[in-house]
């Protein structure tokens, strides 16, 4: 949670397919460090759904503060069976870090997300 960026090696290529890096400055004010869940109306739109990369200052808009949670049902259709590049994010270690801490109704909270998330993305590979 340092000053650090996280770099674009293995987080781009399975997550943003961004140009420079997420610097944890602005990415964990905007991202982790808000109380409220993740909501999921303009989380699609803004995220899933537009062909440019997320920058920060749109990303923390469209991406916290929407009117409805994600439940983990609607999540992985939207989220995980989009392809984000030339393939989609896969089942596999990726739902067990990410989807596996949320399986119920409810929804994913920014303290268990930022653990389960970040501290995966940390590492020298990506998230498959």
């Amino acid at each position: 949670m340092g000053p650090e960026p996280i770099h674009m090696t293995s987080f781009s290529r399975a997550y943003l397919h961004a140009p420079e890096p997420i610097h944890m400055t602005s990415f964990s004010r905007a991202y982790l460090h808000a109380p409220e869940p993740i909501h999921m109306t303009s989380f699609s739109r803004a995220y899933l759904h537009a062909p440019e990369p997320i920058h920060m200052t749109s990303f923390s808009r469209a991406y916290l503060h929407a009117p409805e949670p994600i439940h983990m049902t609607s999540f992985s259709r939207a989220y995980l069976h989009v392809s984000m590049g030339p393939e989609p994010i896969h089942m596999t270690s990726f739902s067990r870090a990410y989807l596996h801490v949320s399986m119920g109704p409810e929804p994913i909270h920014m303290t268990s997300f930022s653990r389960a998330y970040l501290h995966v993305s940390m590492g020298p590979e990506p998230i498959i």
